[in-house]
């Protein structure tokens, strides 16, 4: 019972994704003390069957953990934008952050995403990955196999009883 919660903040290596530097904004060779010790926690979490719950960076860090992997550098996602849900309904959703998920290459479930697209750049993925995310710019994603569910909004910086964090709490509550 119970879920783990991994926080947002700096960018994780791209290592941990099987990629170089490329936009990112990481310094050094190798993942971060921090990296290494989410890493080892989200395992644990995985180890006891517990559903991790991870917002901006622990979402990216979900994702790579998952087989995903990251845009590392993307516009447009710098500001408050509305999402769209599989439920259909619309929300907004705080956006601070300048890498994205891909989850697209492994099992996952797309629960919201970008209306729209939003950015110009996709700095790290191919020209097919870019193809694939026309339209799709991830926000929202389950990882069925870890139990992830990956927020790349948030909560925190939203009104406690607006509707993107009541979906985040449904979200948890149905994933949990």
């Amino acid at each position: 019972d119970g879920y783990l919660i991994i926080w947002g903040g700096e960018d994780i290596h791209p290592s941990i994704y099987d990629q170089e530097p490329n936009g990112s904004y990481v310094r050094g060779d190798v993942p971060s003390e921090r990296d290494r010790k989410e890493m080892n926690l989200i395992s644990a979490a995985m180890d006891l069957g517990m559903l991790t719950v991870g917002i901006c960076r622990g979402a990216q860090l979900c994702c790579a953990m998952a087989g995903g992997k990251l845009a590392q550098d993307v516009s447009g996602h710098g500001n408050s934008h509305p999402i769209v849900p599989n439920n259909g309904r619309t929300f907004v959703t705080s956006s601070v952050h300048h890498q994205m998920m891909y989850p697209f290459a492994v099992e996952h479930e797309m629960v919201a995403w970008s209306h729209q697209r939003r950015s110009l750049r996709y700095q790290g993925l191919t020209a097919l990955e870019i193809e694939v995310m026309k339209g799709i710019e991830p926000e929202i994603v389950y990882f069925p196999k870890q139990r992830f569910l990956a927020i790349q909004g948030h909560p925190e910086f939203m009104p406690e009883n607006c509707s993107f964090n009541d979906l985040c709490r449904e979200l948890i509550t149905h994933y949990g």
